[in-house]
Order: C-alpha cells, then structure tokens, then sequence
C-alpha cells in the first residue's frame, strides 16, 4: 500500500513538485535581489545625504517607496504559482467536462406505443479493445414476452443490456425497435421507455421514499405508488419497522436515527425504485443476488403479476427462477448457444439442461444433509 501511495504521489503530484520548486528558485533569487537593491538604495541615498543633495526625509521616501516595489513584485511572483498550481488541481475535472458523450443523440423519432425487440447481427467490442464480447448475436423479442439472460460470468449478458438502453452502440449489426434501427430514436425518449436494476446499483443517504420515488421523482408524493413499489419488492415489512416509515432516514450520513441496512434489504429499495418508474419494459439484472430463498421466490411471482403483459428482461444465475420465462437464452463466450423455454431446453438435454440439473442436484444434497441433521 505504502509503494502504491508513492507510486500515486509521484504520478499526480510530479507537476505541483516542478511549481513549488520553479517557485521557490524565484523567491530565492527575489530575496538575493531585495537585499543588493536595498543596499544599493542605502548606500546610495546615505552618500547624497552626506554630500547635501538629499535630506532624511527623502531617505525614508525611497527606502519606503523600493519597500513597496519589491513586496509587489514577490506577490505577482506568489500569485501567478498560485494561480498555476489551482490549475493542476482542477485540470482533471476540467478534462472530465471537456467530455463528449459516446451516444450520440442524432435520432429523433418517439418511441411506439408496445416496443417489439430485435438484435440482427449484433456484434460489440468495447473501445480501444480487440476482444470481441458479443459476437453475432441474434434474437426476436416480441413485447410482453418474458426472457431471462444466463450464463457463466463475463459470458455477455449484462453487455447485451447496456446495448439495449443505449449505454454503447453496436460494433456491427442493428437493434432494431419495431423493426426500425435504435439509433433513429432519440436516446431520452428511449430509456424512458425502460426501468432497469444493475448489479451495481447506487445506495442513497435519503429517505425511504425519497430512494425510492428517484426513478420517477415527478411523482414522489403519490404515497400510494410508493407504498405499492415497496410492497412490490417485499420491503414493506423492513418500513413497517421503521419509526417513521416511509419517511424514514437510511445510513446516519445526515440523519442520526437513520436505519442501517443488510445487502438484501438495499437490494429490496432498490427493486422498489425499479417497479415505481412502472416503465414498459422492465430490466433486472441479478435483482435477487442478495436475497434469502424465500424473498427471491417472493419477488419472481410479484415480477409475473406486477409486469403481466409487458416485456421483462432479467438475468439471473439461479436457474430455478427462470423457468417462468416465456424465453431463455444462454449465453457462451458472447454467443447465444441455446434458445426456448425450459421445457423445450430441458427436452433438448444440452448445456441448459446440464446447467440447471447441476444445481438442482446440488438442492437434493443439501435438502439430504438438513434430514440427516434433524
């Protein structure tokens, strides 16, 4: 750690050492030069006031007068390091905002009423790498068809999503939305068309409802839909707890009673901020992660209730929540190597079938070593 530091230290603060440095050479020099000019000054003055053609009185103008100008010049010398050394503090933000967005918003057509989805060919590497992530990936999803993305980690699948929303454009081929190029719609209009939940989700030192309602926050003071989001995601009985419910603080970051909560419960607030943007095509990427069996069981029957009749893209490495998908895809090495519904999967005894027999051994073990417990 102490290498790292040092390592860091030397990289960003390599140009501040060159002003303090530059700096303190010209405070150097600008001392040495104060004292000879004084004494020039003094030996100077005292001689005119020795011959007559000075008095005392103008000895102290000068000496006062050299004061002044050598004072001014050590401040411009001080200001302008200073100035320089605000720059390289802020030199990085001002890179971070001299930032073009990747997306483009060069369309401008509105997003149709029941989104139809198509990937054509779709291939995607990500900038300024030669890897391949996606590779000529192809797939139909009509809306209102539920379809669950699986495979082995860093198979493809939360990129698959970030292609959808418009996070990155194809490297080659077409998303197409009601059979029309993603790209011609404008990006905005899009993305409100989707409410999505990342692994990576953000946890917010605000109120329950606050954290809740920021997915939709014209609509923050419906207190019905809020309380019916939270239902949704089975943390109604956490806010149930709560002295203040709703309006309840979490983290104690600005609020010394706020509540302190587990990974699945964040995990819960946040799914609720999910079904409170009611968007019409919902993404849920590993949404049940850090919740307990029963939760996660929970939460898979309100998706089928809560989003009946619209599409549902989800991801999910616990197979046994998958098979209410209306559609599977499994997803290898960036390609889709086996698609249907689990029935058809299941017939077709592939790696699928091999997959999902593996942790429903995996089930009977341990359902095995509870009975011999007891």
């Amino acid at each position: 750690m102490i290498d790292q530091h040092q390592t860091l230290w030397r990289k960003y603060f390599h140009d501040k050492s060159k002003v303090t440095i530059q700096k303190g050479k010209w405070v150097s020099i600008c001392s040495a030069f104060n004292q000879i000019v004084l004494i020039i000054i003094y030996f100077y003055t005292a001689m005119k006031i020795f011959d007559k053609s000075l008095t005392v009185g103008d000895f102290s103008l000068y000496i006062g007068a050299a004061g002044q100008v050598i004072n001014s010049l050590f401040n411009l010398i001080d200001s302008g390091s200073q100035m320089y050394d605000n720059d390289l503090k802020i030199s990085k933000f001002k890179e971070f905002l001299a930032w073009k967005p990747a997306i483009q918003e060069s369309g401008s057509l509105t997003m149709p009423e029941k989104p139809s989805i198509e990937f054509t060919n779709v291939s995607f590497k990500y900038p300024n790498t030669e890897r391949y992530i996606l590779k000529n990936i192809n797939f139909t999803l009509p809306y209102g068809e539920k379809v669950a993305l699986i495979g082995l980690n860093g198979a493809g699948k939360s990129t698959m999503i970030k292609l959808l929303l418009r996070l990155y454009d194809p490297t080659e081929g077409q998303i197409l939305i009601n059979e029309v190029d993603i790209r011609k719609y404008d990006v905005q209009e899009l993305r409100k068309v989707f409410g999505a939940l990342f692994q990576d989700y953000s946890n917010y030192a605000f109120s329950v409802r606050e954290n809740i309602a920021l997915s939709n926050v014209s609509d923050i003071h419906n207190e019905e839909r809020v309380w019916k989001a939270c239902c949704a995601s089975g943390a109604d009985s956490m806010v149930k707890r709560f002295g203040r419910g709703l309006d309840t603080y979490l983290t104690k970051i600005f609020n010394y009673d706020g509540e302190e909560l587990s990974g699945g419960e964040w995990q819960k607030i946040a799914l609720a901020r999910t079904f409170f943007r009611d968007a019409d095509i919902v993404i849920l990427d590993e949404p049940s992660s850090a919740l307990d069996p029963y939760a996660e069981d929970v939460l898979f029957k309100q998706i089928v209730d809560l989003y009946a009749g619209k599409t549902v893209v989800f991801v999910s490495h616990h197979l046994s929540t998958i098979t209410m998908a209306d559609k599977i895809l499994l997803i290898e090495n960036g390609e889709i190597v086996e698609n249907g519904s689990h029935q058809d999967l299941m017939k077709s005894a592939g790696k699928y079938a091999f997959l999902f027999n593996l942790q429903a051994q995996r089930y009977k073990v341990e359902k095995r070593d509870e009975a011999e417990a007891v």
